[in-house]
């Protein structure tokens, strides 16, 4: 092979590598599940309604003086057990969740409801 196109040939596949990582960087980048927050604080869930994705996260932070749960009323979608003052825990709503009322176990009044919104 010639000096000259060997040049091209190794310019076409230096070209060609890039190109084929460039593409794979962009095909492996995965979106992290968009995260919510609902806050526990003067026995109330903030915001009492939230609007989310599916397959989004929502963290219940408990900033109360008390130990609260985030339990699902109807469908028995979830339990968080007991959230500790200071502490939280999270939750990852399928897809094929619609709405979901929920309450703390121990202090009934306390309630919140969770939409999840198709694209």
């Amino acid at each position: 092979m010639e000096p000259r196109a060997r040049i091209g040939f190794l310019a076409s596949a230096i070209f060609l590598t890039a190109l084929v990582f460039a593409v794979l960087s962009q095909a492996s980048r995965v979106e992290p599940a968009r995260t919510h927050t609902v806050v526990i604080e003067a026995m109330k869930f903030i915001p009492a309604e939230l609007r989310i994705g599916p397959g989004e996260r929502v963290v219940f932070q408990n900033k109360d003086l008390l130990p609260h749960t985030a339990t699902a009323k109807e469908p028995k979608a979830f339990d968080s057990g007991l959230i500790k003052a200071g502490e939280s825990w999270t939750l990852q709503i399928s897809s094929d969740t619609q709405t979901v009322r929920y309450e703390c176990l121990y202090h009934p009044s306390m309630e919140g409801r969770i939409i999840v919104t198709r694209p």
